[in-house]
């Protein structure tokens, strides 16, 4: 199953997707990875929880909020696979 979120979570009888994500300034997501996300997210939403070692904070945002930041960012390519990614700041990243 491509690009299976990382777990999944039933809180007040609600069902989640969990996606864990590392970043230090900037929060790379991939568009490969989103249109796989689109999918899953279809079926349960999809919360993703983000980790910057820069920041050494956690912030918890839903899949669809983060899609409608990258907007805002810029996109650019992975030197080493040639892969598009948005390029979002930390700071975008609201937290839930």
């Amino acid at each position: 199953l491509r690009n299976l979120p990382d777990a999944c979570v039933v809180k007040d009888g609600f069902f989640y997707f969990v996606e864990v994500k590392g970043c230090r300034d900037y929060l790379r997501l991939k568009l490969e990875d989103m249109e796989s996300y689109d999918k899953w997210d279809e079926i349960a939403p999809i919360v993703i929880f983000t980790y910057s070692s820069m920041a050494k904070e956690i912030k918890k945002i839903s899949y669809k909020r983060l899609k409608k930041i990258t907007i805002n960012c810029d996109r650019e390519r992975y030197k080493d696979n040639n892969k598009w990614y948005y390029k979002i700041p930390w700071e975008y990243i609201e937290r839930m």
